[in-house]
């Protein structure tokens, strides 16, 4: 995940339990201190966009959103705006976030040969414990 603030700050968060924008306006106390990057070129599922002089956010996500909408409860006297999938919104936002190209013929091969490879190490382990099986009949 990736956070922008105004123009000059860029971080990278964890969004692997929730998105950090429920977090609240309380997510501005917590990156105040945090480390940040010049210029962000990331993959990422999801992101921030933070203007807080016009006290405006955007924000997008690949994942399901369900609350999304319950979004700027948190927010109160911000302007929010749930941009769905969208991250070039998030890119013309500002000028820190270059998000890494998504090549889904390449993501698609490596997951078919992962999956592949896990197969193979099952199959050769089942294999391997049933060829020690003590006192097995043979067949005939």
């Amino acid at each position: 995940m990736v956070v922008t603030v105004g123009a000059g700050l860029c971080h990278i968060a964890s969004d692997s339990f929730d998105h950090p924008v429920r977090e609240g306006v309380a997510l501005l106390d917590r990156l105040e201190h945090a480390p940040g990057h010049g210029i962000c070129r990331v993959h990422v599922n999801s992101g921030i966009h933070l203007d807080p002089e016009r006290r405006r956010l955007g924000w997008w996500s690949l994942s399901s959103s369900p609350q999304a909408y319950q979004v700027p409860e948190l927010w109160p006297g911000w302007t929010v705006e749930f941009w769905q999938d969208d991250r070039q919104r998030h890119v013309r936002a500002c000028d820190r976030f270059f998000p890494a190209p998504i090549d889904a013929g390449e993501e698609a091969r490596v997951a078919v040969l992962t999956e592949a490879g896990e197969r193979r190490v099952t199959r050769a382990a089942h294999r391997a414990r049933v060829t020690r099986l003590p006192n097995a009949p043979a067949c005939q």
